[in-house]
């Protein structure tokens, strides 16, 4: 595709288990990404948003893929149809403190609300959680 060169390690493929989460872990720990570095997946399935739950991470899902949109907006995470507003969605959601991890280092996924803008109105984040 011609970005390869921009990536330090490309990974995309399911485990033994059939699910992305255990390949996800190994990506991140390969890179030696420090347990306390906030870190985003884009992804564009649920599996994806399941991936980045079992490491602890945050997630933006994109609508671009062959998941039925409707079924990503069930997952109560942020669902977004450009990939701009997926950067834009995640990188409020890394630098805002109130809002939870999507990962399991903050628990489930929080109940769902809509993203401030200029993010479009289909993306969907966490609510923060009370204190």
């Amino acid at each position: 595709m011609g970005i390869a060169g921009f990536f330090t390690r490309i990974d995309g493929r399911r485990g033994s288990d059939g699910t992305k989460a255990g390949v996800l872990a190994e990506h991140l720990q390969a890179l030696a990404v420090s347990p306390s570095r906030p870190v985003l997946l884009i992804g564009d399935t649920l599996d994806d948003g399941a991936a980045a739950h079992a490491v602890g991470i945050h997630a933006v899902l994109h609508t671009g893929g062959l998941e039925p949109t409707q079924r990503l907006r069930s997952s109560g995470l942020p669902v977004v149809e450009t990939l701009d507003a997926a950067v834009a969605a995640g990188i409020y959601h890394l630098t805002t403190p109130d809002l939870p991890s999507t990962g399991s280092r903050a628990g489930p996924p929080a109940p769902v609300r809509p993203c401030p803008p200029p993010t479009p109105a289909v993306c969907n984040s966490p609510t923060p959680r009370s204190r």
